[in-house]
């Protein structure tokens, strides 16, 4: 009896509960929990809540996936795909977007790079042009055709070798000359040497194997007013009975326009004094020629290089009293040259 009266009251609790969730008299069914404890228990399960039917259950469930389904592949879509779905237009507009997004990337990517390589770049010394050029100077007695060479100074820069080790590589040469003859008084005032010093010094011919492998070993000579320099420089190896050939030349003069200390003036380079010294002058040439060709500061590479010092000056004796003594300039070349070097 006990275990009857105990299986109604779980069979009614179970109703209760039950008609309780799907919206039904409690009432009712607590009374079938009593009457039909098992029958009602199982047709109660079965009824759908009352508001809802099952066809409303289903369209619900059907709603929802459908709405997760579609957020997921809009998910999809925007990272990887475009949704074959979608319009063909739409599709096409979305692909153009990420092509575009990509070669905009590549473009910045491509830009970041070259103001990496300009910030480096500004930092590193090069020179354009040649690899050797041979930079030149000559002072003379004069201007005419039969006027010879005073002085000369030249710097052949190693331009590849300064770039390779970062610093400016080059050798030098700097020489003075008897003339064999008699300076012009405006041109003596130029250079800055008496007739009574530069009889004392070596000829050309005695020297011109040094400079020689200078301009064998260049690839271009520069100069101030370069056809002035040159025109010197052969003729003076022509008195040696040697053709130095056709040599390439650039011309600071054209390059900038204008005199030397004119143009070294715009770059901010004042002329140390008031004499022409070769040295002085060719490297005032090289600083116009890299101020077009490099990057380097010539402003400060002007005050910070070294002129090259003359390797030859002799010490004249005193200068005697009165007028000079007439030059026998035949007699000193056949001293020191030998008879093929006489004229």
């Amino acid at each position: 009896m006990i275990i009857f009266i105990t299986f109604i009251f779980i069979s009614s609790s179970i109703n209760a509960f039950l008609a309780y969730r799907l919206n039904r008299s409690i009432t009712q069914w607590i009374l079938a929990g009593i009457i039909f404890p098992f029958f009602s228990f199982v047709l109660l399960w079965s009824l759908p809540k009352r508001g809802e039917s099952k066809v409303d259950k289903v369209d619900k469930v059907d709603k929802v996936d459908k709405v997760d389904k579609v957020d997921k592949v809009d998910k999809v879509d925007k990272v990887d795909k475009v949704d074959g779905n979608l319009p063909q237009k739409e599709s096409e507009h979305i692909l153009e977007n990420i092509r575009k997004n990509k070669v905009e990337n590549e473009k910045l990517i491509e830009i970041a790079n070259r103001i990496r390589e300009e910030k480096i770049s500004k930092n590193k010394l090069y020179i354009k042009g040649k690899n050797k050029p041979l930079f030149v100077d000559v002072e003379t007695t004069g201007l005419h055709s039969d006027d010879q060479i005073v002085s000369i100074c030249m710097i052949l820069l190693y331009a590849d070798k300064s770039q390779e080790l970062q610093k400016l590589t080059y050798k030098s040469l700097y020489y003075i000359f008897d003339p064999c003859k008699k300076s012009h008084p405006i041109a003596e005032g130029i250079h800055g040497y008496n007739d009574w010093t530069l009889r004392h010094q070596n000829l050309f011919e005695e020297k011109m194997e040094h400079i020689l492998s200078f301009i064998e070993e260049s690839d271009v000579i520069v100069a101030h007013n370069v056809n002035f320099d040159m025109k010197f420089i052969r003729n003076s190896f022509a008195n040696a009975k040697i053709d130095i050939g056709k040599i390439d030349t650039m011309c600071t003069m054209e390059m900038h326009g204008g005199s030397l200390s004119a143009c070294s003036k715009r770059l901010g380079i004042q002329r140390k004094t008031s004499i022409h010294d070769a040295a002085e002058d060719v490297l005032m040439c090289m600083c116009l020629y890299l101020e077009k060709m490099s990057n380097i500061n010539v402003l400060d590479m002007y005050h910070s290089f070294t002129l090259p010092k003359l390797k030859n000056f002799i010490e004249p004796p005193p200068i005697p009293d009165g007028k000079l003594p007439r030059r026998n300039n035949i007699k000193k070349r056949n001293e020191i040259l030998g008879e093929k070097f006489i004229k």
